[in-house]
C-alpha cells in the first residue's frame, strides 16, 4: 500500500532498518530497477518554498510536479530547461512527474546539449539517509563557495543511498531557450531503451535501432527495440543499465558506505 509521508515520518521509516521504495508520479516506473520494500510516497511534500527571481533561483519541495513549478516559474518569465510534453512528446521533454523524479532519474531531454540536466540545475538539498539523518547540503545561490557536493548524489540515484524532500534550483530565462536539435520520429508509449553514443557511432546506431525519437547533438536515441551493444546503454526498461564495470563497483561502494542495512535497495 502506498501512503503520503511527511519529512518526520520518512525519517522515522529509514531509520527503522525496513526496505524502503520512494514513489512520485509514477512517470518513470518502466525504467525503475525491481525493490523489494514497503512503498511510500512524497506526494504531500509539495509547493515552492522560496523564490528569488532576480537570483534565478527557487527551493521547492520534491513532491511538487514539474508541471506545476513550471507554471509558476513562467508567470516571471522563467523556467527549467526542459521541453514542453505537449509540444514535443513525453520522451523529448524528459518523461515530466515530479521535481523528485526528475532529480533522482535524471532522464535525458531534448534541450540537454544546450542547458545540461538536473545534475547542472541543483544548487543544493535537503535529503534524508538512511538511519533516519535529516541532513543539508549546498547553498541557495548559483555562485557557492559552500564546497559541499553531497546533493550531486542525489542525480541520477533513482532512489538509492538518500532521499530528496527539498532542493534548490536554476532556473533559466524562458527567452533564452533555443530550439531543439532532437526530433519526435513517431508517437511510442511503450517500453523505450535510451541509448547514448559516441559521435562516431551515432549514425550506425540510429541505422541499426527503432528510433522513435533522436538527438544528434547530444547523440541520444530513444529505441523500441534494445541494443545490441549494450556498453551504450543508458536506461532501459526495468532497470537495466549499461554494465560498466567501473561504475558498478562504485555503486557497491556507496552502498556499503551509505546504506550498509539496504533500506533504500
Amino acid at each position: 500500500m502506498t501512503s503520503p509521508i511527511t519529512t518526520a515520518e520518512l525519517a522515522d521509516a529509514l531509520a527503522s532498518g525496513r526496505a524502503i521504495r520512494i514513489e512520485g508520479a509514477g512517470t518513470k516506473e518502466a525504467w525503475a530497477p525491481e525493490r523489494p520494500g514497503e512503498v511510500v510516497s512524497l506526494r504531500d511534500l509539495s509547493g515552492i518554498t522560496e523564490f528569488h527571481p532576480a537570483d534565478q533561483t527557487v527551493v521547492v519541495r520534491a513532491g511538487t510536479r514539474v508541471t506545476e513549478l513550471q507554471d509558476e516559474l513562467r508567470k516571471v518569465g522563467q523556467c527549467l530547461p526542459l521541453p514542453d510534453p505537449g509540444i514535443a512528446g513525453d520522451a523529448l521533454a524528459g518523461y515530466w512527474g515530479t521535481v523528485g523524479g526528475l532529480i533522482a532519474c535524471d532522464m535525458p531531454h531534448g534541450l540537454f546539449a544546450q542547458h545540461g540536466g538536473p545534475r547542472d540545475w541543483v544548487l543544493g538539498a535537503t535529503f534524508v539517509r538512511p538511519g533516519g539523518v535529516v541532513a543539508k547540503s549546498g547553498s541557495k545561490v548559483v555562485k557557492s563557495v559552500a564546497g559541499f557536493d553531497v546533493h550531486r548524489m542525489v542525480v541520477g540515484n533513482w532512489g538509492r543511498w538518500l532521499v530528496m524532500t527539498e532542493v534548490a534550483l536554476r532556473t533559466f530565462p524562458c527567452r533564452a531557450l533555443g530550439p531543439m536539435s532532437a526530433r519526435l520520429i513517431q508517437p511510442h508509449p511503450g517500453d523505450a531503451w535510451i541509448v547514448r553514443t559516441l559521435r562516431s557511432e551515432y549514425e550506425p546506431f540510429l541505422e541499426n535501432l527503432s528510433p522513435f525519437a533522436a538527438d544528434p547533438a547530444s547523440c541520444t536515441i530513444w529505441s523500441m527495440t534494445p541494443p545490441t551493444n549494450t556498453d551504450r546503454l543508458l536506461l532501459g526498461p526495468r532497470g537495466q543499465r549499461s554494465g560498466d564495470p567501473v561504475t558498478e563497483v562504485m555503486r557497491a561502494r556507496l552502498d556499503a558506505i551509505l546504506d550498509p542495512k539496504g533500506v533504500l535497495r
